[in-house]
C-alpha cells in the first residue's frame, strides 16, 4: 500500500514467473499467490511455512496437505471477511476461467 498522498495506490507483485507446483501437467490459472502474500503480511506467517520434510517433494506435499486441510480456513476465520471471499472465488474457478475482477474489487473496499 502506498503511504501519505499515495495511500490510494496498491503495489502488486508479478507472480507471472512463479512456477512452483505439485503436478507438472496442471498449472492452474486460479493462482491464489496474492491472497497468500496478503495473509502473510496481515498475520506475519502462514500455517504451511517452516514445515520440515526430508525432501523438497515431501515438503511440498506436506504444504499442500496443510493448505487443503483446515489450516487455511482457520487462518481465514481470524482474517477480514474479504479474504474468505477472495479464496472462495479462487477455489471456484475452472482451469482457464478468468477471475471476476469486479467482484474482487468491490469485495475489498
Amino acid at each position: 500500500m502506498g503511504v501519505g498522498q499515495k495511500s490510494h495506490i496498491v503495489y502488486l507483485f508479478d507472480f507471472g514467473l512463479a512456477k512452483l507446483y505439485a503436478d507438472p501437467s496442471h498449472i492452474p490459472y486460479r493462482d491464489e499467490s496474492l491472497g497468500n502474500v496478503l495473509l502473510y503480511l496481515l498475520h506475519g506467517c502462514l500455517p504451511w511455512q517452516g514445515r520440515y520434510a526430508p525432501s523438497k517433494g515431501a515438503k511440498l506435499l506436506r504444504m499442500l496437505k496443510t493448505k487443503a486441510g483446515s489450516a487455511l480456513r482457520d487462518l481465514l476465520a481470524r482474517s477480514p471477511v474479504e479474504f474468505t471471499t477472495y479464496f472462495d472465488h479462487c477455489h471456484g474457478l475452472e482451469f482457464k476461467e478468468k477471475p471476476d475482477y469486479t467482484l474482487l474489487i468491490h469485495s475489498s473496499r
